[in-house]
């Protein structure tokens, strides 16, 4: 069975996801450097990281920047 575009795409959103939980273990606390890391936009990143947030996998330090969340290792 062929995948299909929508299958595509999912499967780029969950893999630059993984990407932006990737470059935050790897140190990268802030928008720039996790997009740097992941080469994907500005936006792009932050509408990431929002949901990443917002689903607790990420959360944000103001002093500190990202990190890793909680939803992690529930």
């Amino acid at each position: 069975m062929a995948e299909t575009s929508s299958t595509t795409a999912g499967a780029q959103t969950l893999l630059r996801g993984l990407a932006v939980l990737n470059a935050v273990y790897n140190g990268c606390h802030d928008l720039k450097s996790i997009g740097e890391f992941t080469g994907t936009t500005r936006s792009t990143t932050h509408r990431l990281v929002t949901v990443l947030v917002e689903q607790r996998y990420l959360r944000h330090v103001p002093t500190q920047g990202y990190q890793l969340g909680a939803k992690l290792i529930e």
